[in-house]
C-alpha cells in the first residue's frame, strides 16, 4: 500500500504541469511492505497532492483505519470507507473521493 501511495504521488506530480491533481487510493488497509511507511509519507507529504483513501472492510482493524486515515490527512485529503460486499457502497466512496477533482472540472467548464 505505501510503495503504492509513493508511486502514484511521485507519477501526478510529474504530470502535474501547474495544474492541481489527487490520488485515489482504495484499499484493504493490509500492507506487506510496511517498512515504506516513512518513504512514502515523505514523499506525499513534499507533493501538496491530497491523497483520498477508500478503506474497504477494514472493520475493526484499529491499524488499517488508522494508516489509511493517516495518509489522508497528512495529505490534507479525505477518507472514506465500503463495504466489499455491496457494490453501490464502493461506487459511492469513490464518487465522493473523486468530487474535489470532478467539481474542478465543471468550475472550468463554467469559466469559459
Amino acid at each position: 500500500m505505501y510503495i503504492a501511495v509513493g508511486v502514484a504521488v511521485d507519477h501526478a506530480k510529474r504530470l502535474a504541469n501547474g495544474k492541481s491533481r489527487l490520488v485515489v487510493l482504495m484499499s484493504d488497509g493490509g500492507d506487506s511492505c510496511r517498512d515504506q511507511q516513512a518513504t512514502a509519507a515523505a514523499s506525499v507529504r513534499t507533493s501538496q497532492i491530497p491523497v483520498n483513501t477508500i478503506g474497504f472492510d477494514v472493520g475493526n482493524n484499529q491499524q488499517a483505519q488508522d494508516d489509511l486515515r493517516g495518509l489522508s490527512t497528512m495529505s490534507g485529503g479525505r477518507s472514506f470507507s465500503a463495504s466489499a460486499s455491496d457494490p453501490r457502497e464502493i461506487i459511492r466512496a469513490f464518487d465522493l473521493a473523486m468530487l474535489p477533482s470532478l467539481m474542478k472540472d465543471f468550475d472550468g467548464m463554467g469559466a469559459s
